[in-house]
């Protein structure tokens, strides 16, 4: 079975000797390989990253109103206790 050239480029030269421009080749199709997935990995995060905003603000909007609201309760609660 035929190696590709990137097996070529991972390869022990000690008995296979493929010429140099196939091992840069081969090297090049690696670090390309590499690249896509780490942008694979840095579009996720960046989805997350949005992700996570989002909820933090929706989140923190129901915190303010259920803050306010409780004032209105005890606000109200007060009232009654004060007008027995």
């Amino acid at each position: 079975m035929r190696k590709t050239l990137i097996e070529h480029s991972k390869a022990d030269f000690s008995h296979d000797k493929p010429s140099l421009e196939h091992v840069n080749t081969g090297c090049l199709q690696r670090i390309a390989n590499a690249t896509e997935l780490m942008a694979i990995n840095f579009l996720k995060l960046q989805q997350d990253n949005e992700y996570l905003k989002n909820r933090n603000h929706k989140l923190n909007t129901e915190v303010e109103f259920l803050k306010r609201q409780s004032a209105v309760y005890k606000g109200k609660f007060n009232r009654l206790r004060k007008s027995k």
